[in-house]
């Protein structure tokens, strides 16, 4: 039976609060609170992506032995809530253009291809757009992909998994440095999961 983590409980639960001042900040314009109004919530967007990477550490182990279905069931875990979340906040969004006539999205989130996209988790891939309740998924399970195959190149070519984390990292901080980049698989989105996830891989070579 596996016992629970108090701390990093008590992480997700800062971190889910933080999330729900930036999206205050976010659509308010408030930034005038806490840290003498200097400090952006949205920063910490990079410590999820840290602490998904820190919990997914002891999967790189059961990769290498051969856990094929390592992806099928992040895919499971991650997206039929996800999926379902964005259905009922298009819906929400649709209802309130009726009423007020005011869209919440750009309409190129009403696009039936870009809606399809989002919803099975791959249009953070194609370009830096979405609706915001499901970007990180998106972001997230394209480094589960990416971890998946480091692994499996590494057991292969008998090399470290390192010599391909630190590449991913410095890759993507230098799209942030480059942010009007939006290409497939290079966007600022795409740079926050690339440039945090795997820091936590690195840190115990260290």
């Amino acid at each position: 039976m596996k016992t629970r983590n108090v701390l990093f409980d008590l992480l997700r639960i800062f971190a889910t609060f933080a999330m729900v001042l930036h999206h205050f900040q976010q659509y308010t314009g408030q930034t005038g609170f806490w840290f003498r109004g200097f400090f952006w919530f949205g920063i910490l967007v990079e410590f999820f992506f840290i602490l998904s990477g820190v919990l997914c550490y002891h999967h790189v182990n059961e990769i290498y032995k051969g856990d094929d279905m390592f992806l099928v069931r992040k895919y499971i875990r991650l997206f039929p809530m996800a999926a379902l979340a964005l259905a009922m906040q298009m819906i929400g969004a649709t209802v309130y253009y009726l009423i007020f006539h005011i869209p919440i999205f750009g309409r190129e989130a009403y696009m039936p291809l870009n809606y399809i996209c989002e919803s099975i988790g791959i249009l953070s891939w194609i370009h830096n757009g979405g609706i915001s309740i499901s970007w990180y998924s998106s972001v997230l399970l394209l480094c589960y992909i990416l971890l998946f195959l480091i692994v499996k190149i590494s057991k292969r070519i008998r090399s470290n998994p390192i010599w391909f984390y630190v590449p991913i990292i410095v890759f993507g901080l230098w799209i942030r440095m480059h942010d009007s980049i939006d290409i497939p698989f290079v966007n600022i989105n795409l740079a926050r999961g690339y440039s945090c996830f795997f820091w936590a891989f690195c840190l115990p070579t260290f």
